[in-house]
């Protein structure tokens, strides 16, 4: 049912978005992060809480809200987030610097996170320039490694498809590449002209196995060629689509979900004073910056 929805989904010519859920806030929302199997939704503000909700749940309407919270919305909005459980983003202290009386933390404003693939911890930013990994999944909350490298706020944060290394960003205008096996910075980039405000990897293709139609007579190994008869016939050029296969067996299973290839020596920041930098983790060097143009407004988020 699913295959089915979602490949006729992709032949549709209109689309009728309408909410259904809406999650009450005490405090601005900085910044969200959906788990990779869409299962848990995170959100961080200014009251320095990270929260997790259960978000097929909230869909689901296992959660219903108010009269009053529902006066100021739409109609078909009738459901409220599945709130799972929720931590504080706290600044670490040293040991050296506690005193005997009672430990108050200091919390910080949550400004960025990113999820682990099988959501076993996540990274959040602080406002001191330092950046927390938290567990999630065992002892919830519980702060298992602090990385320090900037000096101000920690405004985004991207994990590679590896999950062995992430960029951060940062108002001090400098974006780090880290190491998650050693816990030490590999390349700083500093030719940022701006707050460092959004950070992404560059495209470099996929595939989407589940749009493809199911049916078992067809031979879905025609649509990107057989990679052993490449090999027996000595051609060695292959097109676009069957250098994105090339990492995948030949014969697709039925059970595979959409692949998505990332090129991660290459990636783009945004800055709040309206420039867009794209940078090379190979040459530590910028490799073009778009800056705004005469009459677009002089930031980008």
């Amino acid at each position: 049912f699913y295959n089915q929805m979602r490949f006729k989904a992709q032949l549709a010519n209109s689309y009728d978005v309408n909410p259904f859920v809406a999650i009450p806030y005490s405090s601005p929302i900085n910044s969200i992060a959906l788990s990779a199997s869409s299962k848990w939704l995170f959100t961080g503000g200014d009251d320095g809480f990270i929260r997790k909700y259960d978000f097929f749940s909230s869909i689901d309407g296992e959660v219903q809200l108010t009269a009053d919270q529902k006066h100021s919305l739409v109609d078909s909005i009738t459901n409220g987030g599945a709130l799972q459980g929720y931590w504080e983003n706290e600044i670490p202290v040293k040991r050296s610097m506690l005193t005997k009386d009672s430990y108050e933390p200091k919390l910080s404003p949550v400004f960025s996170l990113t999820i682990e693939n099988r959501c076993l911890w996540l990274l959040s930013g602080l406002s001191n320039g330092g950046i927390n990994m938290q567990s999630i999944r065992h002892n919830e909350g519980t702060i298992v490694h602090h990385f320090a490298g900037h000096q101000d706020t920690v405004s985004a944060l991207k994990l590679n498809q590896a999950q062995n290394k992430f960029i951060s960003g940062s108002w001090d205008k400098l974006i780090n590449s880290w190491d998650l096996n050693s816990g030490k910075i590999v390349n700083t980039f500093k030719d940022a002209t701006g707050q460092i405000s959004s950070l992404e990897f560059r495209p470099a293709g996929g595939v989407d196995i589940e749009a493809q139609p199911t049916n078992e007579d067809d031979d879905m190994d025609s649509l990107f060629g057989d990679e052993e008869e490449e090999q027996q016939n000595g051609k060695q050029q292959r097109s676009t689509k069957q250098q994105w296969k090339s990492s995948s067996s030949s014969k697709v299973p039925s059970t595979t979900t959409t692949h998505q290839g990332l090129d991660e020596n290459i990636f783009m920041s945004s800055s709040i004073d309206g420039s867009i930098n794209i940078w090379d983790l190979r040459t530590n060097q910028q490799v073009l910056r778009l800056k705004s143009t005469k009459h677009s407004p002089p930031w980008c988020v």
